[in-house]
């Protein structure tokens, strides 16, 4: 960069000034001193007037004498503004955008990746502060470009160097390529893209990640000479989770490309950019436009409050709303509700609660709804928020409810959601629980870029301490995350799991704090719904009803996704509402285990219908469709297809006409060998053929690849019936 050679130049002069200023002050002396000895001054030297021969060489000495005293005066000017000019150089340079490119090899071209290298060049001759990573053990200590130089950083396989300097970025550009090997080392070599997306999720950054993609590499892979389908299938796996994470901007070349990426798995296309051709430096400035974070606080603004009383047959006796210049008619992106009794313990946590609240840095509209049937609590929440009026933001508003009785947890909960909060999205944020201050923002983002995903969780730290904030939790060795080896999609068989007597028990997913759409509650109803039985009291839902609710969602086909970055503290509460004995939480479920698993006597493992990705559909070969019958042949489909399994049909004909009137892409997509189109990797596996063996390789070298065991192969429509039904 070239404020690099404009510092290293002021740091030499200004180790020079240091040099020569006590030479130059010196000579000026000795200078001063001669010339006063050849020609003193008038008041010294009245005797010395009829020595006029000495006035040439007084006049030298005086010359060299002023040169000298304007020599330091310039060296002083010099000096100041060496130290004050590179501060204005610092001061601009914290002010650019610190950028980080991540890639596999330093060798960019135009002819080798023509997305790398625009980009790169690009991001070089823009204003930004940009570092190039490579995942080698030697290169260049710069890659030269026409505007200027990039520093380049070596790293090894699992990029420890960027791990320790990712905290200084705030955007990373990564490059998706695969080390096509059979050796099982490099195989093990995790992508670029998911191991920036594991560290920046490591520390909740909010920092900005675009994969720069430009092909589909595990199709490139079939078409190797060294291509082996355990290999192909294990970069399709890597591949498919680079495109599904919504936290990554996937920055594609082609739009056949994306557009294939979309059909075969769940990435939605508000989290992909297609790059224009030809490649334009405005296109790149428009990525890098930062938004800015509003103000979280401003001690001018007027602290708004208003107060009613609720109508006489309602359980409500009194609302408050709070807030910053406070507009009720706004749309709101986001409410939180909160339901607490209001015991000298929630009054504890309230403090540390609205600090995090207050913290957070989501851009969106967004309201905090809290209910409690203490009248101390209610105004002692108003109290500790008129104490924080200065940390107020516009965006954020707050409305509490004092209701007349507590009718439970979860009534309480359906009360808030159905009659107080506005938001197209909601979350619970219980009182003893604490945040990291992009909580919000980074699970409003995964369902903002996912459309077909209604529910977002999250690793959570678990502490054994009361009111422990974000960031002491984290740094604490002996701090449990819990859920942080999950990450992705996830479906019904994710909530269960065995306990040591072998009992089917709760994985307790979604946890503590999910943030999900208000939708879910039009399909489904609400929390509190009565579903449950003897000896589980009948007069409140039940402790475990919130677990209960989002399996029944999730049997429905709703997607819900996980991020394994810590964003919750999850206080540890031996008092906590699951935790009493009165509340019988091993009976809870038992009986929301046997409602959702009505149809398995068992953990359902690799089930149909169970499993969250799209991209796991049920491949089918038909080699004749006139061989089976058509009508034949239609019925069956239709039947898996009522039975909720989703296809992937290959043939090497055509679909007949009248099909595309009956199927959708959501359903059954459809492809020829000639084509080989929609190409992917499938759990399981079914042809129906009379020479099976003679299709096997054609099936994988076109790119459909399968675990191993995972084929299922058939003669006959009869068979084929059989065998799905005995899996649904």
């Amino acid at each position: 960069m070239p404020e690099r050679l404009v510092f290293r130049c002021q740091n030499a002069l200004f180790s020079g000034v240091f040099a020569l200023a006590p030479f130059f002050f010196t000579a000026h002396r000795v200078m001063q001193t001669a010339s006063w000895a050849a020609f003193p001054p008038i008041k010294m030297r009245p005797q010395y007037e009829a020595r006029r021969h000495h006035s040439s060489f007084s006049r030298l000495f005086f010359r060299i004498d002023m040169s000298l005293k304007g020599s330091l005066f310039l060296l002083l000017i010099f000096l100041i503004s060496t130290v004050t000019f590179p501060w204005g150089l610092y001061k601009e340079q914290d002010s650019l955008l610190k950028v980080a490119v991540v890639l596999e090899s330093p060798s960019l071209s135009i002819q080798g990746s023509e997305v790398v290298y625009g980009l790169v060049e690009s991001i070089v001759a823009v204003r930004t502060s940009a570092t190039l990573y490579i995942r080698q053990e030697q290169a260049p200590r710069f890659l030269t470009f026409e505007h200027a130089k990039l520093p380049v950083v070596c790293d090894d396989l699992s990029l420890s160097q960027f791990l320790k300097d990712n905290e200084r970025y705030d955007m990373v550009f990564s490059e998706l390529r695969f080390r096509t090997s059979t050796s099982e080392m490099q195989r093990r070599v995790i992508p670029i893209p998911l191991l920036v997306s594991e560290y920046l999720a490591r520390r909740v950054s909010m920092s900005i990640h675009i994969a720069m993609i430009d092909r589909i590499h595990y199709a490139t892979c079939a078409k190797t000479s060294i291509a082996d389908p355990e290999v192909c299938a294990d970069e399709f796996i890597k591949e498919t989770r680079v495109w599904e994470d919504p936290l990554t901007t996937k920055l594609f070349l082609k739009e056949e490309d994306r557009a294939q990426a979309m059909k075969i798995s769940t990435m939605h296309t508000a989290s992909t950019i297609l790059m224009p051709r030809p490649f334009s430096t405005l296109f790149l400035e428009k990525i890098l436009k930062a938004p800015r974070l509003r103000d979280c606080g401003d001690a001018s603004a007027v602290f708004d409050q208003r107060c009613v009383s609720c109508s006489e047959n309602s359980n409500c006796v009194k609302t408050c709303h709070i807030g910053i210049q406070l507009d009720l008619d706004r749309d709101v992106e986001l409410s939180v509700y909160v339901s607490a009794p209001g015991s000298s313990a929630d009054e504890v946590f309230l403090g540390g609660y609205l600090d995090d609240v207050l913290q957070q840095d989501l851009q969106a509209d967004w309201e905090v709804v809290a209910a409690t049937a203490s009248a101390d609590f209610f105004y002692l929440f108003i109290a500790e928020l008129s104490r924080r009026s200065s940390n107020l933001s516009a965006n954020v508003s707050f409305r509490i409810v004092l209701l007349e009785r507590d009718e439970g947890l979860y009534e309480t909960w359906d009360l808030l959601i159905g009659m107080y909060t506005a938001g197209r999205l909601l979350q619970n944020w219980n009182v003893d629980d604490r945040k990291h201050k992009s909580a919000l923002s980074i699970k409003v983002k995964v369902l903002s870029l996912q459309p077909n995903t209604n529910l977002v969780s999250s690793a959570v730290l678990a502490s054994k301490h009361p009111n422990e904030n974000w960031e002491t939790s984290y740094n604490k060795k002996e701090t449990e995350v819990w859920f942080d080896q999950l990450e992705g999609y996830y479906g019904l068989n994710m909530l269960f799991g065995r306990t040591e007597g072998g009992r089917v028990g709760s994985f307790n997913l979604p946890h503590n704090s999910p943030m999900y759409r208000r939708l879910i509650h039009i399909k489904h109803g609400g929390f509190s719904k009565r579903w449950h039985h003897a000896p589980l009291s009948m007069r409140v839902s039940p402790t475990c009803s919130d677990f209960r609710y989002w399996a029944h969602v999730l049997k429905s086909g709703d997607m819900f996704f996980h991020v394994n970055s810590p964003m919750e503290v999850y206080y540890i509460n031996t008092n906590s509402h699951n935790r009493l004995p009165e509340n019988m939480i091993d009976e809870c479920v038992d009986q929301a285990v046997s409602e959702a698993l009505s149809f398995a006597t068992q953990i359902p493992s690799k089930k149909l219908g169970l499993s969250g990705s799209n991209h796991r559909r049920v491949f089918l070969f038909v080699d004749n469709f006139t061989l089976y019958g058509i009508s034949a042949l239609l019925e069956c489909l239709l039947e898996m297809v009522f039975a909720g399994i989703r296809l992937h049909l290959l043939s090497p004909q055509a679909m007949p006409v009248e099909w595309e009137q009956i199927f959708t892409p959501q359903t059954m997509i459809f492809s020829t060998t000639s084509s080989a189109s929609n190409p992917g990797c499938f759990e399981l596996a079914v042809t129906l053929a009379q020479d099976p063996l003679l299709h096997d390789r054609l099936i994988w070298h076109k790119g459909y690849f399968f675990q191993p065991g995972a084929m299922r192969h058939v003669s006959s429509i009869i068979e084929l019936k059989a065998y799905i039904r005995s899996l649904v």
